[in-house]
């Protein structure tokens, strides 16, 4: 359960309320987290941290930051990215979990107006991994740099990328 901190600070109005935390054009505002008093590691232990020199915000946890979204809205996770979202670590995985045993898991791929493609898993009485490419165009794999089997839109499998077509099927 939650322990209960209604008389830590409260801030109460009938309308909307905030809290602002104003700070210098290239300084930080920030909100700490501490189990500890003086210069010991637990005095900071969590953090959130606006950083106004470039607008970024970020959170620790444990000492460490943990999470970064840039002005651009890119996200990282332990890193700074260079993409939408970038996650870095040791042991990278990324779990999509259903709440029921039957129904679809898996990542779908949108440009402005329609799916273009899918990835994922149907739990039914099949268990069936699907990649689906909804275009009418190839679904190309790639390993070590270099096209290594292409599944054209009209059925033919091309294996190894060769163009004279005596390796399709």
């Amino acid at each position: 359960g939650y322990a209960d901190y209604a008389d830590n600070l409260t801030i109460h109005d009938t309308q909307n309320s905030g809290i602002t935390i104003r700070s210098g054009i290239a300084s930080q505002g920030a909100i700490y987290f501490s189990d500890t008093t003086g210069t010991a590691a637990g005095t900071y232990v969590g953090n959130i941290i606006y950083d106004h020199s470039d607008n970024h915000m970020r959170f620790a946890t444990s000492g460490s930051e943990r999470l970064r979204i840039t002005s651009a809205g890119l996200v990282g996770i332990n890193c700074t990215p260079n993409k939408q979202l970038e996650v870095k670590g040791t042991d990278v995985a990324f779990r999509l979990l259903s709440t029921v045993a039957t129904g679809r898991i898996g990542m779908e791929f949108y440009d402005t107006s329609a799916q273009k493609g899918y990835f994922g898993y149907a739990s039914s009485s099949n268990d069936e991994m699907s990649i689906q490419q909804n275009e009418a165009a190839a679904l190309w794999f790639y390993v070590n740099g270099g096209e290594r089997l292409r599944i054209h839109d009209s059925g033919i499998i091309t294996v190894g990328n060769d163009p004279s077509g005596a390796a399709s099927y």
